[in-house]
């Protein structure tokens, strides 16, 4: 096969999927693919983040991923063997293409530049990460000062009296666009320490395959595990509540397939019930946990302060298991225990004092850097993300009073860009005492359009894994630890199969977390159908979240389609004790709901014992 030869798909070569035609002029010109740039890259499709097809406006944040991400490993931390990551939307679906660097000379003068930055980082790790929860925490309250007023059929007087010289108009554009900046600045910072933590984690597996020949990947994390993470308090505090709930005689109304409102009321009838309530007031500050129905880029992941059921469904579950007497506790100890045997297990195998020295560095820096890997994405990815959406809606609510929408949801169909105008227009329309715009009969009609591409390409089944020109080798850190796309994934996917996805008894993919587990399968496409999961069945689907762990109390394993052995769902699995296989590539292809399957999380293997 001729280098020419070794290529993927063009998008182009592919069909559209019948009613999505068009569905480009919903994305930025730069966030298409365009062939006559792009052919001589290597694209691979992320599930793992985007496992639907993404809204217009929600694309903002993956474009803030890969700006930030790239900057940080070419610009900033000057990482020896990569450049940024480019990317474009393919029918609402996000592409990555890491860019490695080839020439010996440029990865060279690169090192030393990397090791004086990243080694800073590393050495002041901890002072680093303190500055960066204020840092955070600060984003954080400037995004709650942000107030979005509705637009008045008459300014208050204040406006006069006290000479503001600023209308109602101008704060809601305002408003809108330090929005933007807020969420830009904030990937920005969630990206600042996130690509050296993935680095340490490659650093540290390379020294032990070096040092270790034939050492597997699960035996590495294995000596990177038992830590609390401000990611998993959320579900902590329902198991306290579950606890006290069983403790305190509650538990059968708590239990109740009721709605929120009516279980409280129910509480307040007595004495304990009440204290109870005071106790889920208090838990409540973990409750900007984002879970249900998307990936944390989607407007319509809600967070369960905003939707109790979400978080009480997941207490009744934990009722249910102690009641049973079955343990709901994180194996955290036990996890710690197996660490520390193996870790030292392998430090004596070392034979020189510099070797040890090495391993024991490398261990410290990536146990260190584990805790940000995860803790970010509570400030980042649940807590700003509520707050960010809640002020977009009500963005949406003033549009629809303005009468440009129909509902305050469908603001979700226009893109950042785009609203820009459509928020402008809303506030010189106001300004001109309500006269009728072009933009309330356009901006209908868009978002009906829109409406019915995005319908479409939910409907189509998912692009390629791969697209454009295929690697001789992948080295990007990101890459290969979060969403496990390797050098053997890609000649795999070169290779010409005739198998039946039917036929297949076995799946081979990456040992993300050890353990056995057998059971019948759940297969599920998107994050909308994850309530569809029962008591004791094994999930299988294109990629988990960790926000997916308060589901975990229902589940005996998890099968994943991508997902390296950094990925959040790897690394929640790992933590909370639930045998994993990822990156078995085409997982919920070969395996249908109610085949009784088997995964070992200790080989990286996953067997259907019997079809459905």
């Amino acid at each position: 096969m001729t280098s020419e030869e070794k290529r993927f798909p063009y998008p182009e070569e592919l069909e559209t999927p019948p009613g999505a035609e068009g569905w480009e002029e919903m994305y930025p010109y730069y966030f298409v693919p365009h062939t006559e740039v792009d052919k001589d890259d290597f694209f691979f499709l992320d599930v793992v983040h985007i496992p639907e097809p993404i809204p217009p406006f929600d694309a903002f944040s993956p474009e803030s991923w890969l700006r930030h991400i790239s900057q940080y490993n070419s610009r900033v931390f000057m990482l020896p063997p990569a450049f940024g990551l480019r990317g474009f939307f393919y029918r609402g679906y996000l592409y990555w293409s890491p860019k490695e660097i080839t020439d010996p000379k440029e990865i060279e003068k690169r090192v030393p530049l990397f090791l004086k930055r990243a080694g800073y980082y590393f050495d002041h790790w901890n002072e680093i990460y303190e500055k960066w929860i204020k840092k955070v925490e600060g984003l954080l309250e400037r995004t709650r000062a942000i107030t979005i007023k509705d637009l008045p059929e008459m300014e208050d007087e204040s406006v006069v009296m006290e000479a503001k010289g600023l209308d109602t108009g101008f704060h809601l554009q305002t408003s809108y666009r330090n929005l933007l900046n807020l969420n830009d600045e904030l990937w920005q910072y969630h990206f600042e320490m996130l690509n050296l933590g993935y680095a340490s984690y490659v650093l540290f597996v390379d020294f032990c395959t070096k040092a270790f020949p034939g050492i597997e990947l699960p035996t590495v994390t294995k000596m990177v595990s038992g830590v609390d993470f401000l990611m998993y308090r959320p579900v902590e505090e329902l198991k306290r509540l579950a606890k006290l709930a069983v403790e305190w005689g509650l538990a059968d109304i708590v239990k109740k397939d009721c709605s929120p409102e009516e279980m409280i009321e129910e509480l307040e009838k007595s004495e304990k019930g009440r204290t109870f309530s005071k106790e889920i007031e208090k838990s409540k500050a973990w409750f900007y946990y984002r879970t249900g129905k998307g990936g944390h880029a989607y407007h319509y992941t809600r967070a369960w302060i905003e939707d109790l059921s979400l978080p009480f469904r997941n207490l009744r579950d934990f009722i249910l298991k102690i009641e049973k007497g079955v343990s709901i506790e994180r194996p955290k100890e036990k996890l710690i225990e197996e660490r520390d045997n193996i870790t030292e297990e392998y430090l004596n195998l070392l034979r020189t004092e510099e070797d040890k020295k090495m391993f024991r560095l490398l261990l410290d820096r990536v146990r260190t850097a584990y805790i940000y890997v995860e803790d970010h994405m509570w400030y980042c990815e649940n807590v700003f993300q509520t707050l960010f959406y809640e002020r977009i809606r009500k963005i949406g609510k003033i549009l629809v009073d303005q009468d440009f929408l129909d509902d305050p949801e469908d603001i979700f169909y226009i893109n950042r860009f785009e609203l820009e105008m459509v928020v402008w227009d809303v506030s010189y329309t106001w300004a001109t005492g309500g006269r009728k715009s072009f933009g309330q009969i356009k901006w209908r009609n868009t978002v009906k359009k829109r409406q019915k591409i995005m319908e479409a390409l939910r409907q189509a089944p998912p692009p390629p894994p791969f697209f454009y020109k295929a690697p001789e080798k992948i080295t990007e850190p990101l890459t290969i630890m979060l969403w496990g796309v390797t050098t053997e994934k890609v000649e795999e996917a070169l290779k010409a199969t005739e198998v039946k996805p039917e036929e297949l008894k076995e799946l081979k993919g990456i040992a993300a977390s050890p353990g056995i587990g057998e059971g019948r399968a759940r297969v599920i496409l998107r994050p909308a159908e994850l309530d569809q999961v029962q008591m004791d069945e094994i999930l299988v689907c294109p990629a988990t979240e960790p926000t997916w762990a308060s589901a975990f109390g229902r589940i005996k394993a998890v099968v994943t389609n991508q997902g390296g052995i950094m990925s959040h769902g790897a690394i929640a699995c790992r933590e909370y004790g639930i045998a994993s296989v990822s990156n078995t590539t085409i997982g919920t292809e070969v395996i249908k709901t109610g085949d009784l399957i088997k995964v070992d999380g200790d080989a990286g293997i996953v067997t259907i014992l019997e079809r459905y």
